[in-house]
């Protein structure tokens, strides 16, 4: 079905908890760009009163404010999900800010039937320019490779995006209803990819499509640093995605790459050896691991 010379409209999901300034400077921006989305949802807690206070400022009537009483991030962003009216729906930290051409790319790469998903860099204060040949993607055996936040020299098909800077097409994706590890949980974007590349469509990642991204500080006060929860948290997440959505020579070779080897955020023995830093986080990182898997099968009622 070709939808050229059909008027694309852009849903923006925000959802944000305790960070008035960034929101208020995302919110003054959004109003800059050359093309501005059709609907903007801002989603936030019920006990969160500075965010409020700067919503109050914002009547325009393509917002939709949205509070809620449960804490997480996927929690806010299925809220979101459920009351977005437009048919592509594109989500961006509260903490970055878009570049001024962002809409008006997202608008022209859904013009193509065939692209279920856009998803661009999000430039980091520390960039240096430097690009990689891959972002966004999952290997035959299920390594997870990111690198969205330094880009490529050109267009590329992925297999995931970033929270940060990602689009997809409504009727592609289903609300998150995994029981995912972490307020904020590593690995849901993942989920994301799965259903729209299950249904035959393209994902894209555009280094041209641009957000600034200024990393703020967490809801518990860090910004960036990584802890002990951290490992077990992208251990289990990881771990029970890949699990469920690999199929196949995938799903054993999955099993063994993350089990014998692992990555340096959910270390394994061959990891270690290399990297003997991360030793002190090798137990947690197969425990949790195992708890993914083992997630899964009571999910599906197999233990």
């Amino acid at each position: 079905m070709s939808i050229k010379n059909k008027i694309v409209k852009v849903s923006l999901i925000i959802t944000t908890y305790e960070r008035p300034k960034n929101l208020n400077r995302l919110l003054e921006e959004l109003n800059t760009l050359s093309e501005t989305p059709d609907e903007i949802i801002v989603v936030f807690r019920d006990n969160d009163k500075e965010t409020e206070k700067i919503l109050n400022d914002f009547s325009d009537k393509k917002f939709k404010k949205i509070k809620i009483s449960e804490p997480g991030v996927i929690k806010a962003l299925n809220k979101g999900l459920k009351n977005a009216s437009c048919e592509i729906v594109c989500t961006i930290d509260d903490d970055a800010i878009p570049s001024k051409d962002w809409i008006k790319k997202i608008k022209k790469h859904f013009e193509d039937p065939n692209i279920g998903a856009v998803g661009g860099i999000d430039i980091q204060p520390d960039y240096n320019g430097k690009k990689v040949d891959k972002v966004g993607r999952i290997t035959f055996y299920g390594r997870i490779i990111g690198n969205h936040h330094l880009g490529c020299a050109e267009i590329q098909e992925v297999d995931h995006l970033k929270g940060v800077n990602m689009c997809y097409r409504k009727n592609l994706i289903n609300e998150i209803n995994e029981n995912l590890l972490g307020l904020a949980p590593p690995g849901f974007e993942l989920i994301f990819g799965f259903h729209v590349k299950n249904k035959g469509y393209k994902i894209l990642y555009d280094p041209e499509l641009i957000v600034f991204h200024y990393p703020g500080k967490t809801y518990d006060g860090r910004r960036g640093e990584k802890t002990k929860k951290d490992y077990f948290v992208y251990a289990h997440n990881y771990t029970y995605i890949l699990y469920k959505y690999l199929k196949g020579l995938r799903k054993l070779l999955f099993i063994l790459y993350t089990f014998i080897i692992g990555d340096s955020s959910s270390p394994s023995i061959v990891r270690i050896i290399f990297k003997p830093l991360l030793f002190k986080y090798f137990l947690t990182a197969i425990y949790w691991k195992y708890m993914g898997i083992k997630k899964y099968l009571k999910d599906k009622k197999f233990i």
